[in-house]
Order: structure tokens, then C-alpha cells, then sequence
């Protein structure tokens, strides 16, 4: 087993075995597992100190467990033994995981933790020097109210996991976000002082979001440095992504969002957040600026249906929504980059676009640029125009051409055509979608390749010049 670890990147100093069936264990005997973990004053609990590795065998589990938190050159291996599934699926139990840090959680599922999160990681009080350095690899978290929530943290990798299901006919009470990670730090009490830093080093990849609920994943609050991609959400309840009140200086490139109810990925600043957390910046300095952030190689396909019922969404499923509800004088929405966007989005008489600027006046489309767009829109008495800006005379936004719009923003490549996905399903079969490109599609080598991503969703390498979307083909 350590051959295998060391084959993995992990390099344990002792491995401790678990199972269902174990009792008192022996550390580095696989014959001879614990029946729980971790801590001292039992025989049947494991022991595990920094730099050490846990292994469950397959089965279900029922004890809340505490970790000791690694350190820099021995981080804690917390993983379900290899080609076995370890599952905690009952209120309580599972990781007390909070102020936790060099953690490595590989392989786990959490599942019918209805009234709380599958699991909770960060710092607690919230500071953001208390929890860095964690990964969450290869989790499944489904029957939760969030899928993960991680509050107040610096450099964590999420990958290869898959987040579902938070969704009221699974029995969780309030479910909202599939993983819900949020920054309060400098708040551990309304009106506590107002601190400016950062969750930094945010990297989430390769994972798959539907059914919850709120959104497919939101952060909220103040992040840089934060790094979505080759990630696929859809059928949630609200957005694929949501990037709320403080998402700056951040990379967004090579996802999919299908059918979301809303939106493909929304930008969005609301006031709500300031009285709990910055009372004292009501309607000045908070919320918070989300700007300086790169939005690359999206492919989205909105039918406009709820895809819990069908009901009409057409009012809200665009593909990208930059959106200021707050009365902050302070906030800049603007200096975003925005390319190589594929999408179809629902539409009515030329009121929503693929891309939308909700307030008008404000002069962020101008610090924006887009590159490179091809959109088409679906629906009766659907109109021709890629951008909205500000209220539309009746309803929804005010209409730019591919022409027109560049009086409010630097756009170029913009293309009114049927991308010509490879399939297209309904928004009760979601698994029909298919959003690579047919040979024919115009989207195909038509993005720009200044600081486009090296590789696709599926890991192919994008040519030259990139096509637009999540894939290069």
C-alpha cells in the first residue's frame, strides 16, 4: 500500500486502517483495522498524528470524526481505501473539519446531512489564517442543505468530484448550493471592523454540479486568484456558477452550463450582505468591487425552463450576467474580459441576450471587452441582439447588436448563427445535451488565442486560432 500512496503524491509516514467491521487496530496492518477515528483513549480508535494517512474500507459510517490538522511537509491523507467507497450518510457524522489545514480528503461520499453540510471546512472564527492548504478530491456530497460549505480559507483545490441532488425531494431541509464557499474574515461579529484581505488560491476543476437547489457552486464575498474551470453544472435551481459580492482578479475558463434556471455564470452585488458583515460600508464600501476577472472558452446552451418543472425562465437565462442590486457608490463591475463565448439562451421580442449589464449608466461595458461570441436565441418573437444593457423600454434589457454594441463596449468576432452543438436535448433529459461543436459550426478555430487556455474541458489541446466554448471540437 505505501507503493501505491507514493504512486497517488502521498508519502505517509503511517497508514491507519478503518472499517466497519474493525476493532483494536494495529497502526500499518491492513489485517487489523480500527473501528474508528481519530484520537486517543480507545484501542478501536485510530491515532493518526501530521503526516500520517487514514484509509476507510468500504462501507457506512456513523461517528463523527476529528482530524489532526497536517503542517507543511506532513499534511494529513483522509481517504476511502483504493476501489472502495467509505460513505457517511447520517446527520452528524462524518469530519469535524473547521480550522483544519495540509488536509487531503480523497474519495469520500457525504450524503443526507439534510440540515446542514455534507462537509464544513474553513476557519472558524472566521480567519483566514486558520484553514489553508486543503483538498477535496474525488467527493461525491449529495442530501445535504450545501454540498460543502468553506468559509474564510487560503489555497484550496477542489477536483474531480461531483456535487448533486441538494434538492428538496431528497429529504435535506433549506438545501441551497451544490458547494457554497464564502469569505467573512474580519467578521466573526456584526460590527467587527472591516478587514480588505482576500481568499486566495481558489482552484476548482473538473467536477460536475446539478440538481441543488440555489446554485451549482457560489462564491460570496471577497476573492482573488480564484480559478474555475473544466467544471459542468446544470439543472441547478438558480445559476450553473455564481461569483457574489467580491469575485476580483479571478479566471473563469473551459465550463459548461446547461438548463440552469437562470443564468450561465452571474456576477452579482447586493447590499443584503453589508449589514451582517460591514455595517459601517452600507451603500459605500460594500459590497465589493468584482472586477479584473477573465471569462474564457463558455459553452452554455438556457432553454429557459425550470428543470425541476418545466415552468418558464425565460426572463433570467442569460449566459452571462453582470448584475449590481446594492446602492454602493464604490463598486466597479467593469474591467472584465469576456471571450470566446459559444451560447444559446432563451428569448422574447429582443428583451435578453446572452450577456447582460442589468444597471445602466454605469460605464462598465465601456471598461470591458468582449472577444469573440457566437449566440444564437431560441423562442418566440426571439430577436437578434448578443448584448443588454440597462432596463429595456417595456421589459428586460435594452438590446445591442453586433454592431451597435460597440458604442458601449470593445467587442469583436460577434456572429448571430446556430452553433451547431453536437446535441441538444430537452430540459427534463438533460443528459441528451451534447455541447462539443459539429465540424460545420461556425464557433469552430474562430476564438482569439491571446491568453486563451492551453487545454479543453475533456484535456485536448485547443488549436490556433482556439475555438470558442469549452471544447475545442
Amino acid at each position: 500500500m505505501p507503493t501505491f500512496l507514493q504512486h497517488l503524491g502521498y508519502f505517509p509516514a503511517h497508514i491507519w486502517y478503518v472499517a466497519t467491521d474493525g476493532g483494536s487496530g494495529t497502526v500499518d496492518n491492513a489485517a487489523a483495522p480500527f473501528r474508528t477515528c481519530c484520537g486517543s483513549g480507545s484501542a478501536t480508535k485510530a491515532n493518526p498524528a501530521a503526516g500520517d494517512a487514514v484509509l476507510f474500507r468500504g462501507g457506512t459510517y456513523a461517528f463523527l470524526a476529528t482530524p489532526p490538522t497536517g503542517t507543511a511537509g506532513a499534511p494529513t491523507i483522509l481517504m476511502s481505501y483504493p476501489g472502495e467507497l467509505a460513505e457517511f450518510d447520517t446527520a452528524g457524522t462524518g469530519f469535524s473539519a473547521l480550522n483544519l489545514s495540509y488536509t487531503v480528503f480523497d474519495g469520500f461520499k457525504f450524503s443526507a446531512n439534510g440540515s446542514s453540510a455534507g462537509l464544513a471546512l474553513g476557519g472558524y472564527p472566521a480567519n483566514i489564517d486558520n484553514s489553508t492548504n486543503v483538498i477535496l478530491r474525488h467527493i461525491e456530497s449529495t442530501r445535504n442543505k450545501w454540498g460543502i460549505v468553506a468559509n474564510t480559507f487560503t489555497e484550496y483545490i477542489v477536483e474531480d468530484s461531483v456535487f448533486h441532488d441538494n434538492w428538496p425531494s431528497t429529504g435535506c431541509n433549506s438545501c441551497e448550493h451544490g458547494f457554497y464557499a464564502t469569505n467573512h474574515d474580519g467578521y466573526t461579529n456584526p460590527g467587527d471592523n472591516i478587514s480588505s484581505r482576500n481568499v486566495k488560491n481558489f482552484f476548482v476543476r473538473r467536477n460536475l454540479f446539478y440538481r441543488n437547489t440555489y446554485n451549482g457552486i457560489q462564491l460570496n464575498g471577497r476573492f482573488s486568484n480564484a480559478i474555475l474551470e473544466q467544471n459542468i453544472s446544470y439543472s441547478n435551481g438558480i445559476a450553473g456558477y455564481s461569483w457574489e459580492t467580491g469575485v476580483n482578479h479571478s479566471t473563469f475558463r473551459s465550463n459548461v452550463a446547461i438548463n440552469n434556471t437562470t443564468h450561465g455564470l452571474v456576477l452579482y452585488d447586493y447590499d443584503a450582505w453589508c449589514p451582517v458583515y460591514n455595517p459601517g460600508g452600507v451603500g459605500s464600501t460594500c459590497p465589493y468591487s468584482e472586477n479584473y476577472n477573465l471569462i474564457e472558452n463558455f459553452s452554455v446552451y438556457n432553454l429557459g425552463q425550470d428543470p425541476s418543472s418545466g415552468a418558464s425562465s425565460v426572463n433570467a437565462s442569460t449566459a452571462v450576467i453582470v448584475n449590481n442590486a446594492s446602492t454602493g457608490t464604490s463598486i466597479d463591475m467593469g474591467h472584465n474580459t469576456i471571450r470566446n463565448i459559444v451560447a444559446v439562451v432563451p428569448d422574447s421580442g429582443d428583451h435578453y441576450h446572452a450577456l447582460e449589464w442589468s444597471q445602466a449608466s454605469t460605464g462598465w461595458p465601456g471598461t470591458s471587452t468582449v472577444a469573440g461570441i457566437v449566440f444564437q436565441k431560441i423562442g418566440a418573437g426571439a430577436g437578434g441582439s448578443p448584448i443588454g444593457y440597462g432596463p429595456g423600454s417595456s421589459y428586460g434589457y435594452a438590446p445591442y447588436s453586433c454592431a451597435t454594441a460597440a458604442t458601449i463596449t470593445t467587442i469583436s468576432g460577434c456572429t448571430n448563427a446556430d452553433p451547431k452543438f453536437a446535441a441538444v436535448g430537452t430540459w427534463d433529459v438533460p443528459t441528451a445535451f451534447d455541447l462539443r461543436l459539429q465540424s460545420s459550426s461556425p464557433a469552430i478555430h474562430a476564438g482569439t488565442s491571446a491568453g486563451a487556455p492551453t487545454y479543453d474541458l475533456l484535456g485536448n489541446p485547443f488549436a490556433n486560432p482556439r475555438s470558442l466554448g469549452a471544447y475545442e471540437s
